[in-house]
C-alpha cells in the first residue's frame, strides 16, 4: 500500500509547521520549537502545500489565482514570492535539491468543488536562496501526467504521463524558455495509459510493467532505445536448470510480475510472480542484453505477491494483502540466504520500513464480527481485533500490539527510535496517539487527545512531533519524542493570537 502525501493537511519543515486556511487567504507558520505562530498572507485560497526538504521552506498553490507563493523562513521572520502557475494545479513535486519544483494538475486527486486543470500544462518553479531569481516556465507534456521524478544530480525532471515520460531538462529550460517537453515513448504496442513506472535515480532508464502480463519495458531517456524482456521466458529458463533440464511434466501456471520495485540506487530491481513463489532480481539495464544475469529466490510453498525493499537495500520483505495468510517472508539480498518464514497472528494490510532499515511496521486487516461475540476462540479474538505487528528484520523478532480501533496516520522518528500512530474512532470517542520504542517493541502509556486528531507529522530538526487535531480555530498538539509525555504543549487559533499551555 503505497500512500501519497495528503496537500491539503498540515505539513512540517526543518524546525516549522505550515497549516494552509483557505477562507482567510493566509498560511500559518508555526515554530515547532516554541509554538510562535506567524500568519503569511499568500492570496486567494491557498490549499495545496509542499515543503522543501532539508529546509524551512514551502510551496503553496493558491487556487484562486494561479499562483504558487513561496514562503522563506529567515532570521528576520517569514518571506514571500508568488510566482504565475498553471491553472487547477493540484500536485506539487520538490526536487531533492530543493532548487526545483514541478506544478501540475493531477486528475486521480481532483475532488469536488475544485476547478479540473489543463491535463497537459505543467509550471517548472526554478527556486534561488532569497527567492530573488525565483522564476517559473510553463511547459507542456504528455497527455494526463500522474507523478514526477527527479535526476539525484537535480539536472532533470522527469513527468509520468499516459504517452509516456516526458522529460524537463532545467538547464534547457532556463536558456528557451517555455516549450514543449521532450516525450520518451515505450513504444506504439504498448498501452502506457496504465503502466506503472520507475525512473532510475540517475534519470538515465524508465522500467515499466502492466498488471497481469510478464513483459517488462525499459526505455533509455536519453536516446529513445526501448527494450522488452519477458519473465515468463526467464522464469522458465532458470526452472529448467534448476530441475537439470528436465520437463516437470505439469501445466505450469501462468507469468505474471505482480510489483517490480526498483532497488535503492537504481541499478537493479525486483519483480515478484507471485504463481511461481520467485523474486526475480534483475540487473538494470544489463538483464535486457543478457538475461542470464538474472538470479531468483524461490520460497517454496509461500505465496509472495509483494515486495517493500528496506531503504539500504540489504532485505525485502515478501509478503500478500490478497488472501488470508498470517505470515511475511526475509529475502537478505546481501548474503544471500534461503528465505525465512516468520508466523504472524494476522493477515498483512501494509509493510513499511524504518528509515534505518532495522525494523518493520506490520499493519494488519480486521475479519468481520465483534471480539465481544460469545463463544469465540482466543485465535478468533486476534483475527476480529484490529492491529499492528513490529519486526526486527536480522533477528525475525515479531510483536503484535492489538488496538481498540484501526489505525490512523503514522509518523516515523528520522533517525528510528519511535514511531507515533494516531487512533480516532468517534463513535466510542478514541481520540490518542501510541508512542512505540523501536528499540524495545514497547509501547509507552497512551496519550489522550484533546480533540480527535486528523493528522500527524515530524519537524525533524526541533525533535519534535506534531498532531493535527479537529477544532474551529485551529489546534495542534506538540509532542517532544524525548521528553516525558505528559509534557505536551498545545496551540490553538491559527488565525487568532496564539494560545500556548504548558
Amino acid at each position: 500500500m503505497e500512500l501519497a502525501v495528503d496537500l491539503q493537511l498540515p505539513q512540517a519543515s526543518e524546525n516549522y509547521v505550515y497549516a494552509v486556511n483557505p477562507e482567510a487567504g493566509t498560511v500559518a507558520v508555526i515554530d515547532a520549537r516554541t509554538q510562535a505562530i506567524t500568519t503569511v498572507k499568500t492570496g486567494n485560497r491557498p490549499t495545496y502545500l509542499r515543503t522543501l526538504d532539508g529546509t524551512d521552506d514551502a510551496i503553496v498553490l493558491n487556487v484562486g489565482a494561479n499562483k504558487a507563493s513561496v514562503i522563506r523562513n529567515r532570521e528576520g521572520g517569514p518571506t514571500k514570492t508568488d510566482l504565475a502557475v498553471t491553472a487547477g494545479a493540484n500536485a506539487i513535486a520538490v526536487a531533492p535539491d530543493a532548487k526545483h519544483a514541478v506544478v501540475y494538475y493531477n486528475s486521480s486527486y481532483s475532488s469536488a468543488g475544485q476547478p479540473v486543470g489543463s491535463y497537459q500544462d505543467v509550471s517548472v518553479l526554478t527556486l534561488s536562496a532569497d527567492g530573488d531569481a525565483d522564476r517559473a516556465v510553463s511547459m507542456t507534456v504528455g497527455f494526463r501526467p500522474r507523478d514526477v521524478y527527479f535526476s539525484s544530480d537535480g539536472k532533470r525532471a522527469f513527468v509520468i504521463t499516459e504517452d509516456g515520460v516526458s522529460v524537463l531538462d532545467f538547464a534547457e529550460l532556463a536558456k528557451s524558455g517555455a516549450g514543449i517537453a521532450k516525450l520518451v515513448s515505450f513504444g506504439g504496442n504498448v498501452d502506457q495509459q496504465n503502466l506503472d513506472v520507475s525512473v532510475t535515480p540517475d534519470g538515465r532508464y524508465a522500467l515499466a510493467r502492466a498488471e497481469g502480463q510478464s513483459l517488462l519495458h525499459l526505455v533509455a531517456l536519453e536516446g529513445g532505445k526501448v527494450q522488452s524482456l519477458d519473465l515468463a521466458q526467464v522464469y522458465g529458463a532458470l526452472a529448467s536448470a534448476a530441475a537439470g533440464g528436465e520437463d516437470a511434466g505439469v501445466a505450469p501456471l501462468p507469468v505474471a510480475v505482480t510489483d517490480l520495485d526498483l532497488m535503492p540506487g537504481g541499478k537493479a530491481a525486483l519483480a515478484v510472480l507471485r504463481n511461481q513463489s520467485t523474486v526475480l532480481e534483475i540487473p538494470l539495464p544489463a538483464a535486457f542484453d543478457d538475461p542470464s544475469v538474472i538470479k531468483a529466490v524461490t520460497a517454496e510453498g509461500q505465496l509472495i505477491g509483494s515486495v517493500t525493499i528496506a531503504p539500504d537495500g540489504a532485505y525485502a520483505l515478501g509478503y500478500t494483502t490478497a488472501t488470508e495468510l498470517e505470515r511475511i517472508c526475509i529475502l537478505d539480498l546481501q548474503k544471500r540466504s534461503p528465505p525465512r518464514v516468520v508466523a504472524l497472528r494476522k493477515t498483512v494490510q501494509a509493510v513499511a520500513f524504518t528509515p534505518d532499515g532495522k525494523t518493520a511496521l506490520i499493519t494488519h486487516k480486521k475479519a468481520p464480527g465483534a471480539t465481544t461475540d460469545p463463544g469465540l476462540t482466543p485465535d478468533q479474538v486476534i483475527d476480529r481485533s484490529f492491529g499492528y505487528s513490529l519486526l526486527r528484520v536480522a533477528s525475525g523478532d515479531v510483536k503484535l500490539q492489538a488496538t481498540r480501533t484501526k489505525l490512523g496516520p503514522i509518523a516515523m522518528v528520522p533517525d528510528g527510535s519511535y514511531l507515533f500512530i494516531l487512533f480516532r474512532e468517534d463513535a466510542t470517542r478514541i481520540k490518542e496517539v501510541q508512542r512505540v520504542a523501536l528499540s524495545s517493541f514497547l509501547v509507552d502509556p497512551i496519550i489522550p487527545l484533546e480533540n480527535p486528531p486528523i493528522s500527524i507529522g515530524t519537524a525533524p530538526a526541533s525533535g519534535t512531533v506534531f498532531v493535527n487535531l479537529q477544532h474551529p480555530d485551529g489546534r495542534m498538539t506538540f509532542i517532544d519524542w524525548e521528553a516525558p509525555l505528559e509534557k505536551l504543549k498545545t496551540v490553538t487559533g491559527f488565525e487568532l493570537n496564539s494560545r500556548i499551555r504548558d
